[in-house]
């Protein structure tokens, strides 16, 4: 009897100390993010973390008083999608420190957010000296996980 009593003590010893292998790490492995801006066949504006921020296939280019749809994906070092950054049930795309939504200025080019990591676009008045900062957000735990990086707007007529 007294061993009868001993035995759940000793199974919550013998599996409690067990690490559940099967919860992924949540914490992404950032190297770039990818913005596509006017859907399949648009613009492709890549961000890298290194060299601090470097943008190519930009700037964003917005034709004016035309929402242009934006897309965007974190990749990582292999240049593929990261699969726990770009899970939108913990993370979004966020703008500057503390902004929740990419935040682009002047504020004649907005954002309109549709998705964790999908908005649109809109420039109202011809500029060339438009930007945009984005990051990742852990929503989960409210900090950055990548970024704030800026990447430059035209708004053409």
């Amino acid at each position: 009897m007294r061993m009868l009593k001993l035995l759940p003590v000793a199974a919550v010893l013998a599996f409690g100390a067990c690490k559940d292998t099967t919860d992924p790490d949540h914490e992404p492995d950032v190297a770039s993010l990818r913005l596509t801006i006017g859907g399949t066949g648009g613009q492709v504006v890549t961000i890298a973390t290194n060299p601090g921020c470097a943008v190519t296939g930009g700037p964003i280019t917005l034709p004016a008083n035309q929402a242009r749809t934006m897309t965007a994906t974190f990749l990582n070092d292999a240049g593929d999608p990261d699969p726990v950054a770009n899970d939108a049930t913990e993370f979004t795309l966020a703008g500057n420190t503390g902004q929740a939504d990419p935040t682009p200025s002047p504020a004649s080019i907005t954002f309109a957010r549709t998705g964790a990591f999908s908005g649109t676009l809109t420039g109202t008045t011809a500029t060339t000296a438009g930007t945009m900062f984005v990051s990742l957000l852990h929503s989960e735990e409210g900090h950055e996980d990548w970024g704030p990086c800026s990447v430059p707007i035209t708004v053409t007529p």
